[in-house]
């Protein structure tokens, strides 16, 4: 579900897209998908929703064909996500020129699973680094609290997750907390049915 002014509005939009997934409540059970993007005065700006049974490759792969549709054939678009394999799979094949950013957030929960000493302190920091040269004296200070983690996010890739490293601007945009903003004001409506849920995102918009 697109309403015609997200399809418009989101042409003067800063070109940064949230992508997201969150579980239904109801007794059909089923994924709620959805698209935003923070306008030109950093506010939410929804642009789609669609309700699958799972989160798999074809059903990213369906959501990100309908948003090419939304966005057209603009050039300087960038999508950020978290770290699911078939948002990753689904972007390659509909966007493959478009950059693709990992939120910061889940990148930090990822890494606590093998650093468990990483200090998150130390980590956003890196949401102020806007040259090489403070990423560089961030890194360090990371490195001596977590050995061997420099390696472990060069091959991640420090454009995916960096601002000093960004080929474009983030434009601030370093998790995926807008679409997760969505999600919350949600919460009650996803244990309602299909439709209902549908009218109020509906409605909320209109609002």
């Amino acid at each position: 579900m697109a309403l015609s002014t997200s399809i418009s509005g989101s042409q003067h939009c800063h070109p940064v897209i949230s992508i997201d997934g969150t579980s239904m409540k109801n007794k059909y059970g089923g994924t709620l998908l959805s698209t935003s993007t923070p306008d030109v005065n950093d506010q939410i700006f929804s642009l789609a929703f669609c309700v699958v049974d799972f989160e798999n490759d074809s059903s990213w792969t369906w959501l990100c064909i309908q948003l090419k549709r939304i966005i057209g054939g603009r050039n300087d678009v960038v999508i950020v996500s978290d770290r699911h394999k078939s948002i990753y799979k689904a972007i390659e094949v509909v966007f493959p020129n478009v950059l693709h950013w990992m939120c910061l957030v889940h990148l930090l929960r990822n890494l606590k699973l093998k650093y468990k000493r990483i200090v998150d302190t130390i980590f956003h920091a890196y949401r102020k680094t806007f040259n090489i040269v403070d990423f560089e004296h961030e890194m360090s200070l990371l490195e001596s609290s977590a050995p061997g983690i420099r390696e472990e996010l060069e091959s991640v890739g420090f454009a995916k997750w960096s601002r000093a490293h960004s080929p474009c601007m983030r434009y601030n945009v370093m998790t995926t907390n807008i679409s997760r903003s969505l999600n919350f004001a949600m919460l009650k409506a996803r244990k309602l049915p299909i439709c209902s849920i549908l009218e109020i995102l509906q409605m909320m918009l209109q609002r």
